[in-house]
């Protein structure tokens, strides 16, 4: 097993919060929504993005804008808006962000 590499029930943590993460779809803002709720949107959009992507890759290749990725992740999921689009759900954004990232080291 790699340095990087989940023990079975880590694998299986990771995949639950996976589809649990993949069946969060918030509605799309109405056109005339507020900016704030559209970057709300946007911001989750991005995480999402990134832990899609995240999920795609192979163990241990980390790529050096990944930090950046990291980084902005957390930012995203941290901001008032987004918190208020996952409620409860956020800490399963936060875990999968943290588990994919790690698998990538």
């Amino acid at each position: 097993m790699c340095a990087n590499e989940l023990n079975a029930p880590q694998e299986r943590e990771l995949q639950t919060v996976l589809k649990r993460v993949a069946q969060v779809r918030p509605r799309r803002p109405d056109d005339d929504a507020g900016d704030d709720v559209w970057q709300a949107w946007m911001q989750l959009d991005e995480v999402q993005s990134t832990i899609a992507g995240w999920a795609g890759r192979e163990i241990g290749s980390l790529r050096p804008d990944d930090d950046e990725f990291l980084a902005a992740a957390r930012k995203n999921l941290a901001a008032p808006g987004v918190h208020k689009l996952l409620g409860d759900r956020r800490v399963d954004f936060q875990r999968a962000v943290s588990m994919l990232y790690d698998r990538l080291l």
